[in-house]
């Protein structure tokens, strides 16, 4: 995110709903802003179930002033209302940037304002809200692995064997346990395969894509 471009969350080529709904917006009295924002809010939230949206913009257009078009110009002022805050919040765009933005796509100041007061108060609420939703699988935890070498001196079906093993018992983040047991020679593979994704990374890491300066 640069303040050179502070619209580039927005893509190459910034949304026509977007575009089309700064127009729309210095039509509409700052009250009628304001109702449409707080109904792209709601619907940001998921707040509303199957079926309640037709009713709830109908709901809308009876606080709006009520013009012929109203109902296609708050359709279109939603519309760029809901790309432009769907897009900063799934980005994270930092709030000064956002408002930024705002102003570099022409929204009027008192639009500007609200725009970006919403934005920063819907902020922690979608980080949270992706963060509680995120899928997580236990870590292994690696400090507290423990292994063991045995040896198989014999087995009901040969008298002496003295074979090698190894078991291996990891611990998970979720605190279960998982132990088995390998060959020696499994064991060597799995030595082998560990030190190649290792090596593998450090090679990763010297590229120039991804060098930080």
């Amino acid at each position: 995110m640069s303040e050179d471009d502070p619209t580039a969350f927005l893509g190459s080529v910034v949304p026509k709903e977007v575009v089309r709904s700064v127009p729309l917006s210095q039509k509409r009295s700052q009250t009628d802003f304001r109702a449409v924002l707080q109904f792209t809010v709601r619907y940001l939230r998921d707040e509303h179930s199957d079926g309640d949206d037709a009713a709830a913009f109908a709901q809308l257009l009876t606080t709006v002033e009520n013009t012929p078009g109203t109902g296609d110009a708050l359709t279109a002022l939603f519309a760029g209302q809901y790309l432009l805050l769907r897009a900063a919040l799934r980005q994270r765009v930092p709030v000064d940037i956002f408002e930024s933005a705002t102003r570099a796509l022409g929204f009027a100041p008192p639009m500007q304002s609200d725009l970006t007061k919403v934005y920063a108060s819907q902020l922690p609420y979608m980080q949270a809200l992706a963060h509680s939703s995120r899928i997580s699988y236990p870590r292994l935890e690696v400090d507290y692995m423990k292994w063991r070498l045995d040896v198989t001196i014999s087995t009901t079906a040969m008298k002496r064997v003295m074979k090698p093993s190894v078991t291996m018992q990891l611990p998970l983040s979720d605190g279960s346990l998982h132990t088995f047991e390998v060959s020696v020679a499994e064991f060597h593979k799995l030595r082998f395969n560990v030190a190649r994704v290792m090596k593998d990374m450090l090679d990763l890491e010297k590229a120039p894509i991804l060098r930080i300066d």
